[in-house]
């Protein structure tokens, strides 16, 4: 669990707007995912921290 004063690193997919499993291109957005995760804590008022 991160502490108020702590920096969490999301290592990312770069710019790929997709994850590719089984040869199949599957849309997939790291931005829209890590967003709606933030927007349902602060709407559940749940601590981020």
């Amino acid at each position: 669990m991160a502490n108020e004063n702590d920096i969490i690193v999301i290592p990312g997919l770069g710019n790929d707007l997709y994850i590719e499993k089984d040869h199949v291109k599957h849309p997939y957005n790291e931005r829209t995912v890590i967003h709606d995760i933030i927007e349902e804590k602060l709407l559940n008022k749940d601590k981020i921290f």
